[in-house]
């Protein structure tokens, strides 16, 4: 699989996320009864407190698909980085991943709204990745070449 058929996967998955969180609402009822108590009743959320006040019942949640997405594109990225023994391919895709979760958190403070993470995540490691690629001239060899 390509990098440009992976980012067409992307579209798709972030329109998903974003249609649950924003269209539906389904995110949210999920996310309501996923922690009862302070424990989590569903395995596939990274749950961080907001605040670091120990009686604090105000949590963020991050589903397991916006870690694992996203980090399939950084994979990609150490794949390519290791085939073009260019190593800030990997570092790009990574950095852009850390600043799409900046954003995410910045757009959740701003609206107090659930996000979907995905629409920061995966177009942050994405762009982080071509930035890198555009500083070592393999624009080209990292859209086109499949991954192996």
């Amino acid at each position: 699989i390509s990098l440009k058929q992976s980012a067409i996967l992307s579209f798709g998955i972030m329109g998903y996320d974003a249609l649950m969180v924003f269209g539906t609402g389904l995110m949210q009822k999920v996310a309501a009864g996923a922690t009862t108590g302070g424990k989590v009743l569903i395995p596939v959320l990274v749950v961080v407190p907001k605040t670091l006040s120990s009686t604090s019942d105000q949590l963020f949640m991050l589903g397991l698909g916006d870690i694992i997405l996203p980090g399939c594109i950084i994979m990609c990225a150490l794949k390519l980085a290791v085939k073009y023994r260019s190593p800030g391919l990997a570092i790009g895709a990574w950095l852009g991943y850390v600043a799409g979760s900046i954003m995410a958190l910045t757009m959740l403070f701003v609206f107090k709204f659930p996000q979907p993470a995905t629409i920061y995540l995966m177009p942050g490691a994405f762009v982080g990745l071509l930035l890198a690629a555009w500083y070592n001239n393999l624009v080209s060899k990292v859209l086109f070449t499949p991954i192996e």
